[in-house]
């Protein structure tokens, strides 16, 4: 996606797909969307440009289905914000812990414990494994 795209097209980017046709951005969206059998949440480490941010964020508010990861974004420009999904029980959070930005879909009502526990591990420390 490009910052020249119109919102739909940034908005179809967001649909997971994993067919022939499907982008890259399509087919990432397919994985992060696929909840784990393990109840872990997807991890993921990646540039994001701050431009596509309201296609997210859309993304969500309009989601019918949960999915919970924990992505830790490189960017700039952007400040902390957090959303609620009332049909889905999700929140969707971006917010800063110790020296990394978070951006969090997870449960409204969670395990504390355990999303502390993961929000606070290195990404690819055993966590794609």
């Amino acid at each position: 996606m490009s910052d020249n795209e119109s919102e739909d097209e940034q908005q179809q980017q967001m649909e997971g797909k994993d067919n022939a046709g499907a982008s890259s951005a399509q087919a990432l969206a397919k994985w992060l969307l696929t909840p784990r059998g393990d109840g872990i949440p997807k991890m993921l480490i990646c540039e994001f440009n701050p431009a596509r941010i309201d296609g997210l964020k859309w993304a969500f508010v309009n989601a019918l289905e949960p999915a919970n990861f924990i992505i830790r974004p490189h960017f700039s420009g952007i400040g902390p914000f957090e959303l609620m999904n009332n049909w889905t029980g999700e929140r969707l959070s971006l917010r800063r812990l110790k020296n990394k930005w978070l951006l969090v879909r997870c449960p409204i009502e969670r395990e504390e414990d355990k999303w502390t526990n993961w929000e606070d591990r290195d990404i690819g420390n055993g966590m794609l494994d």
